[in-house]
């Protein structure tokens, strides 16, 4: 009974922060504040994750015992096949892992409990994919120091079913973000350049660099994990298929309410052990954002045609005629598509797909 009553408190309360539509950096802390109510842990880290590629997107952490050897954290990730880590990872696989329970008791079989875990006094990990159909929206990690022990299957029982309201509210962190000045501010947005080898040293960056690096985060670590998990996804991509020419993308969002995009790609010159890594910076494509936003608004496959139709500049009668529907049929598509996204007008509308505030002395068309 008092398991389900903390389940019940829990999720209320989840589900109520999912609709305020809060930042990120002050949501997951409120996600942590009820979950510690249900289930005790010493550290933790919550992420947003960049669906159409699966690497994060920005993390917020407190006490998280990987938190200062993030390369060989994503080294591991996603270079070497890891109990628990590779069953988030896979497609289709479980939604909640802890480490005790899919190790069988022996943590040692996890190379990242054996390197990072357990000289850093973490006795358990709780994972979660939050994850909604095929689309990953973020990841919620805790950690149990030594003096607790081990997570119970019931706190994994609570962690699965509160699953559903935690996705749901990583999927709205994507849409609440503190706004840009201007509907796109061109100032300092020369894109950066930074050169690593393929294991993950960096070795050269052009001036824009450290400008970038600030923005992407509240400390440096930030961004630097970001690049890391790059690297890492690259080095495992072309591991996997060495005669085919790999590269890594991520969408974020900088401080200043940006989206950016980071990119890595092997510099075509250099093969072999020394080869090395290309990582450009810069504003993000309006339609790579889109294609993110889209879903973080949660509009339907039709609903998503008819945005991107009425963006185009086509009227209703047009729409209707190339979707061979109605003209009513349309209409009723964009009052959902208007209320799941709070706009008001086309413009409107064009900022909030867009990933980015309208001005507020830019009239709206039509």
């Amino acid at each position: 009974m008092t398991a389900s009553w903390k389940l019940d408190r829990c999720r209320e309360a989840i589900e109520r922060l999912s609709e305020a539509r809060l930042r990120w950096d002050v949501l997951s802390g409120e996600l942590i504040t009820h979950l510690r109510r249900a289930v005790g842990f010493d550290g933790w880290c919550a992420s947003l994750s960049d669906p159409a590629t699966g690497l994060p997107s920005t993390a917020i952490t407190e006490d998280s015992p990987v938190a200062t050897c993030q390369r060989r954290f994503w080294q591991l990730e996603y270079g070497c096949p890891d109990v628990g880590a590779h069953d988030l990872h896979a497609a289709g696989a479980r939604r909640v892992a802890v480490l005790s329970s899919v190790t069988g008791g022996d943590l040692a079989r996890s190379r990242r409990w054996d390197e990072l875990l357990r000289p850093a006094g973490t006795a358990d990990e709780l994972r979660a994919a939050l994850t909604i159909g095929a689309m990953r929206w973020g990841s919620l990690t805790l950690y149990r120091a030594t003096p607790r022990g081990w997570f119970s299957e019931d706190e994994e029982h609570l962690v699965h079913n509160l699953h559903g309201p935690l996705s749901t509210a990583a999927r709205k962190g994507w849409t609440a973000w503190p706004p840009s000045d201007a509907e796109r501010d061109t100032k300092d947005a020369e894109p950066a350049t930074v050169v690593a080898t393929a294991d993950g040293a960096f070795t050269g960056a052009t001036p824009t660099a450290r400008d970038w690096i600030a923005r992407l985060g509240p400390h440096p670590v930030a961004a630097y994990s970001l690049m890391y998990a790059l690297l890492a996804r690259l080095a495992a991509d072309t591991n996997r298929n060495p005669h085919q020419p790999s590269s890594a993308s991520l969408l974020t969002r900088t401080s200043d309410g940006q989206w950016a995009e980071l990119h890595a790609a092997p510099l075509a010159s250099t093969s072999g052990p020394g080869q090395h890594v290309v990582v450009s910076i810069g504003l993000a494509r309006t339609a790579r954002t889109m294609a993110v936003l889209v879903h973080a608004y949660a509009l339907s496959g039709r609903e998503r045609q008819v945005a991107r139709l009425m963006l185009d500049g086509q009227r209703v009668a047009e729409i209707a005629a190339a979707l061979h529907v109605s003209p009513y049929t349309v209409r009723d598509h964009l009052k959902a598509i208007f209320r799941k996204t709070r706009s008001h007008t086309r413009h409107q509308l064009a900022a909030r797909l867009g990933g980015y505030e309208p001005c507020p002395h830019m009239p709206s068309p039509g």
